[in-house]
This record gives C-alpha cells, sequence and structure tokens, in this order.
C-alpha cells in the first residue's frame, strides 16, 4: 500500500502443499540416478571445482548434486567426516535421499539452494583449513 508502507492487506498466495511436493515416482528417478552415481568415483578436476566458490551446480542433475554432496562427507581426499562420525554409508546414502525428497518444487528454497549452501561451506572449509580448527563433529553440524 503506497499511503500506509509495510502494512498488509492480506495473507500471500499460499499453494497448497501437495501441488508444490514431489511426487514420489520423481525421488524415485532421482535415487536410482544417484545409487548408480554413488559407485563411480569423481574426476579430480571436478573435485578441485568443488572446492570453488565459483562452482556453477546449475548444469548438474539432482541426482549429480546428491553425488556430489556424499562426496562432502565421504571423500577419501578431504575431510571423511561420516567416517571420522561413525556414519555408515548406507545410513548417510538414506539420510541424503530423504533430504531430497524433503524439498519441495518452489522457484527458491529447494533442493539446487540447499545444494548451494552446502556446497559453498564445504568450498568454505575448504580453502579456509577450518578443519584444523574444528573438530570434526563441528563440521558435520
Amino acid at each position: 500500500d503506497v499511503d500506509a508502507p509495510g502494512s498488509r492487506t492480506g495473507a500471500p498466495p499460499s499453494p497448497s502443499l501437495a501441488a508444490i511436493r514431489q511426487s514420489r515416482e520423481a525421488c524415485l528417478a532421482v535415487w536410482s540416478e544417484f545409487y548408480l552415481l554413488k559407485r563411480k568415483p569423481l574426476p579430480a578436476d571436478t573435485r578441485q571445482e568443488l572446492r570453488q566458490p565459483t562452482f556453477n551446480n546449475w548444469p548438474h542433475s539432482d541426482a549429480r548434486l546428491l553425488h556430489y554432496m556424499r562426496h562432502f562427507l565421504t571423500g577419501e581426499d578431504d575431510l571423511q567426516l561420516a567416517r571420522r562420525c561413525n556414519i555408515p554409508e548406507e545410513a548417510l546414502d538414506t539420510w541424503l535421499c530423504a533430504v531430497y525428497a524433503s524439498y519441495n518444487t518452489v522457484p527458491f528454497h529447494n533442493f539446487k539452494h540447499a545444494f548451494m549452501v552446502t556446497q559453498m561451506m564445504y568450498a568454505s572449509i575448504c580453502s579456509g583449513e577450518l578443519g584444523n580448527l574444528f573438530s570434526y563433529l563441528d563440521l558435520f553440524t
């Protein structure tokens, strides 16, 4: 309202939850691709790109982004937070898929946004050598 800035004329439109939830079929397709990808090691150039704040996530599928998130926690040349925090890889994979399924198909606060935040934290931890300053449990949380 021009005459009363900040006043609200009503609640913002809110779609029904059913309209924005990912379907089980869509999740299953992503999970299936992720489970195939997770067995493949990441190329060295990809591992290096993931450590940069300039990493571009947009050309990658959601399954590939899940694979990258798994690498953040299990990467052999990195922090290995899952192993150091005694998290079995099967439990980690189940958790990653559950997190994925919990995100809605909305323009901003979606899975890609969650990946971007996670990747930026990973890049910050790596570039700032924060593994030398914080416990592995602190880094995991």
